[in-house]
């Protein structure tokens, strides 16, 4: 029976899928950020970049290994930004109620 071939391949949530994803070595890669994955906010005691074990991996393997983000609001792309991902490699998901 016939294969199939995936041209792109895309995650959502870097902490667990997003992480898998930029390990396996895959070109066209896609991850969209969906909140507490991304966004950080310490006076609050939010977002999972306060481990830092997890910040680590995600400015040292997950980042660097995907090849284009989606953010679904306006604060994740900026956090994204801030964490140096190139403009060009940057797609905005937002939604308009």
């Amino acid at each position: 029976e016939g294969g199939h071939s995936f041209n792109v391949w895309h995650a959502h949530d870097a902490s667990f899928a997003g992480y898998i994803l930029s390990l396996s070595g895959l070109k066209n890669t896609v991850l969209t950020f969906h909140g507490s994955d991304i966004q950080l906010l310490e006076e609050a005691n939010y977002g999972k970049r306060l481990n830092p074990v997890y910040e680590e991996r995600l400015k040292n393997i997950i980042l660097p290994n995907i090849s284009i983000f989606t953010a679904i609001s306006k604060s994740i792309k900026y956090e994204l930004l801030i964490l140096g991902v190139n403009n060009r490699g940057l797609s905005s998901i937002l939604r308009k109620m």
